[in-house]
């Protein structure tokens, strides 16, 4: 008769170390979140959100995200991070690929004060080439004859406000594209503007103004903005800088803390206001004229087939008679 396996204390004491262990590590990447960036040329903007469990938050200085892919490391330390209602920590940030990165697909990593153990990873997918004249150190122009700046008015564009951007083209980029995109991960969504309503510039080229809108959540730093032709969101033509200040009026103040939302603070009167979607006027969808001119066709026909079905009903009545 065989006797019953023995366990040491040691032994139990070991595997539920190693047990506690895989549970934390396990903890670890349920805490921290990080988005699969879309993917990006060489010397092309990263668009970086990492989402972080407030307990987990509240005792960290600092979140790195990293990647072979990328020019450098990007450090967000514990002030400007933002947060959002599933309690957590948001961190908005910004990585550029070097123009000399192979296309194909790199690892990115979170790490949280520095530590040696990955906090969270997700993987980053280069494409394409890079633009002629590609650096490491400042974003790429690849389009002569293009031009984007930022309009401060003496001051910074401030988080739930506006900032405006002059684009000057040339003709032979206007009659290229329908439509060119500003695109940032400090902007709400993206603003569109049609090359057909630029207006006439010096020589032969245009010029327009058009206003993103400043997140209320994105952390105080400096941003990409990018202008892409179209819908193409991986080869921008040229790229500025904005730089989102700490400070908030007190009326965007009260604009981030209420209910109102981004599209109802656009002045859809301004020049600068984004193209909304084409929904009449030759787009293939229904403008307000169309609506209302099915609507009374509608009620047209409504009132006819009342009218007939009433008048054979009193005929049928009179010839019971």
């Amino acid at each position: 008769m065989s006797s019953p396996a023995r366990i040491s204390l040691a032994g139990l004491a070991t595997a539920a170390l190693v047990l506690t262990s895989a549970a934390t590590a396990a903890a670890d990447f349920d805490d921290t979140i990080v988005n699969e960036p879309s993917p990006a040329r060489p010397g092309g903007a990263v668009d970086l959100t990492v989402s972080i469990r407030d307990e987990v938050a509240d005792g960290i200085g600092r979140v790195t995200v990293e990647s072979p892919a990328l020019t450098g490391k990007t450090e967000v330390l514990k002030r400007h991070f933002g947060h959002n209602k599933a309690d957590q920590a948001v961190i908005h940030t910004e990585g550029r690929v070097r123009c000399g990165a192979r296309p194909g697909t790199y690892p990115l990593t979170v790490r949280l004060d520095g530590a040696k153990k990955p906090a969270a990873e997700t993987r980053l997918t280069v494409t394409g080439s890079a633009a002629a004249g590609c650096t490491d150190d400042a974003p790429p122009t690849s389009v002569p004859g293009l031009d984007l700046s930022l309009n401060t008015g003496g001051r910074e564009p401030q988080r739930g406000s506006e900032a405006v951007f002059t684009i000057a083209a040339d003709r032979a980029t206007l009659d290229a594209y329908d439509t060119l995109t500003l695109r940032s991960p400090a902007f709400a969504t993206p603003a569109k503007r049609a090359t057909k309503r630029f207006k006439e510039g010096k020589g032969n080229g245009g010029w327009t103004e058009l206003a993103g809108m400043v997140r209320c959540d994105i952390p105080p730093g400096t941003y990409a903005v990018d202008l892409t032709p179209d819908d193409d969101t991986d080869s921008p033509l040229v790229s500025a800088k904005l730089t989102v200040p700490e400070a908030m009026d007190p009326g965007n103040r009260d604009f981030c803390a209420g209910p109102r939302s981004y599209k109802g603070a656009i002045d859809r009167t301004s020049e600068t206001a984004p193209d909304e979607d084409e929904g009449g006027g030759g787009g293939g969808g229904f403008g307000t004229a169309a609506v209302v001119g099915i609507s009374s066709a509608a009620a047209l026909v409504a009132a006819s087939v009342t009218y007939w079905l009433v008048g054979r009903r009193r005929k049928r009545d009179a010839d019971s008679w």
